[in-house]
């Protein structure tokens, strides 16, 4: 990029700012409510609030390295029981639930050791993948631990390794993701809703909209019903998508623009448009880990 082309669009960028203050006066006001109840995880189980200020890691009761993940409410962390067998990591018969009215209790499994996983409100549903001999994608019982679904065959045509499982506060709408591409499925009937090429989908908590990454860089929005397709995000590039606020306004993502030295954490409003800069990322964070997560479900 030339020094002309570059102070130009430094220039767009500053007068953009300016144009939207006071919008971004009265986003950060209300990102600053939603802060009185929620934080931030992040990748690592790192925590900080919507300022961006670190302040500890959330220390689940087993080792369970960066296997964890919010329900769409943010009530409700799950995680993967794992044990060290010598140096290796694997699955301990379940996975260990904390939510805002029980004390962590243990979901009985057996069978693979997941590499992603997605929680649906209250735990009622548990979608996990992992690899036997192939790979699999299922859907289990919060509350039993025995499987649902099996999507496996359905999401097989998805091209490379699984890196992403996104699923609806009741279970019903389940997002599968690889580097490349990523599927949107109707769990009961078992049917593709959508196909798309990108990455980082993140479901809406009303299920009517996927957030994802095209190979452009850019952040999409996509109605489910009608197709139609926004972008929040225009000036800037984004790397990944964390997961909507509960209210299904506010989405956490990684992005960046031409003069940024590293990745930002914003938080979009995904209803007016705009966005606000949470602060910075950490060296390999691309803000695809960010989740909201309720306040009192982080040890003081």
């Amino acid at each position: 990029m030339t020094r002309r082309s570059l102070i130009q669009s430094s220039s767009a960028l500053l007068a953009a700012c300016a144009g939207c203050a006071p919008k971004r006066s009265e986003m950060r006001a209300q990102i600053d409510e939603l802060g009185k109840d929620l934080v931030i995880l992040t990748l690592g189980l790192g925590v900080s609030d919507v300022h961006g200020r670190h302040f500890g890691r959330l220390i689940l009761p087993e080792i369970c390295t960066s296997i964890a993940t919010v329900a769409p409410d943010a009530r409700c962390i799950a995680w993967v029981r794992c044990r060290l067998n010598g140096r290796s990591l694997e699955a301990r018969v379940g996975f260990g639930i904390i939510d805002s009215i029980r004390a962590p209790i243990d979901i009985p499994y057996e069978g693979m050791l997941p590499t992603q996983i997605a929680v649906s409100m209250n735990a009622r549903h548990i979608a996990i993948q992992g690899v036997i001999r192939e790979r699999k994608v299922v859907l289990m019982n919060g509350e039993t631990g025995s499987v649902e679904y099996d999507l496996s065959n359905l999401v097989r045509p998805i091209a490379g390794e699984i890196e992403r499982l996104g699923i609806t506060p009741d279970g019903s709408k389940l997002a599968v993701g690889s580097r490349e591409h990523f599927m949107v499925v109707d769990v009961p009937s078992g049917r593709s809703l959508l196909t798309v090429n990108g990455r980082s989908p993140a479901l809406s908590p009303d299920g009517t909209t996927v957030a994802f990454v095209d190979r452009r860089h850019r952040l999409i929005l996509k109605d489910l019903g009608t197709g139609t397709e926004r972008y929040p995000m225009k000036g800037w590039s984004t790397y990944g998508v964390g997961r909507w606020s509960p209210d299904g306004r506010f989405l956490l993502a990684g992005a960046w623009v031409e003069m940024s030295l590293q990745w930002r954490l914003v938080a979009v409003d995904t209803r007016n448009g705009g966005f606000l800069v949470i602060g910075n990322l950490g060296e390999g964070d691309g803000g695809d880990k960010c989740e909201w997560v309720a306040r009192q479900l982080i040890p003081a």
